[in-house]
């Protein structure tokens, strides 16, 4: 993950057909890569989070049960078919 942020930040740089960059430029790449990291993981939370999107409900019967491990009765119930 990180040798790709680095990656990014060196294409940001050759972007500009310079050969030599300031702090300050060095910098500013930095930063586009840094906010288009934060940009790509908070879509990938609100995928996940999002109410109404289909990752946000179980996609296992493992997993819509999880919460039920204080109902005894039902941990029978968890090897049969519907």
């Amino acid at each position: 993950m990180y040798f790709a942020i680095h990656e990014r930040i060196l294409q940001k740089l050759a972007e500009t057909g310079q050969k030599e960059f300031s702090a300050g430029m060095i910098k500013e790449a930095m930063d586009k890569v840094e906010d288009e990291e934060i940009d790509s993981l908070y879509q990938d939370w609100l995928k996940y989070h999002e109410p109404g999107s289909e990752a946000a409900y179980p996609t296992s019967w493992e997993e819509a049960t999880e919460d039920l491990s204080d109902f005894p009765e039902l941990k029978d119930s968890q090897d049969m078919e519907m």
